[in-house]
């Protein structure tokens, strides 16, 4: 009886044992991969920037993680209020809009795989040009956009 109770505990751990040594052999379960180049997923995150498109934005950013928390360092409140600095026109006061469009001037790859900085340039309907550096940061495992952070305070304006 009690060589049985030992056979038992032990077949119980070897199951267990081999049961636990499959799940890490197991390659992990890849979530969404949001493009094939981090330089395609950039242009996919402006254009949607561009076209107030959500359903582009959210394409290119992990599951999970809010439009906002990608501007905000994961702080959706605090990406909230750098979006809103972002789109304000320059030099037109709340009382006045003016619509702008946006174009990708340059991505330049830095010595962090996952980092690029990005310009872009911004002109608006009453053709005032201005230009801004983004500092963007990717998993590029799977080419996501984690955080996009300003670089200098302000739009500069080039004519």
């Amino acid at each position: 009886m009690a060589l049985r109770r030992i056979a038992g505990i032990v077949l119980l751990g070897v199951l267990l044992f081999a049961g636990c040594a499959m799940v890490v052999r197991q390659p992990a379960v890849e979530g969404k991969r949001c493009g094939d180049t981090p330089q395609h997923v950039i242009l996919i995150f402006l254009q949607g920037i561009a076209e107030f498109s959500l359903r582009l934005i959210k394409a290119v950013i992990p599951e999970g993680i809010s439009a906002f928390a990608v501007f905000g360092d994961g702080d959706p409140k605090r990406g909230q209020e750098v979006v809103r600095e972002l789109l304000r026109h320059p030099e037109v006061s709340a009382e006045s809009e003016t619509g702008s469009t946006y174009e990708l001037e340059q991505i330049v790859e830095t010595q962090a795989p996952e980092k690029f900085v990005v310009a872009v340039r911004r002109e608006t309907e009453d053709g005032q040009v201005y230009t801004r550096s983004f500092l963007v940061r990717l998993d590029v495992t799977v080419n996501c956009i984690l955080n996009v952070k300003p670089l200098g305070p302000h739009w500069t304006r080039v004519r």
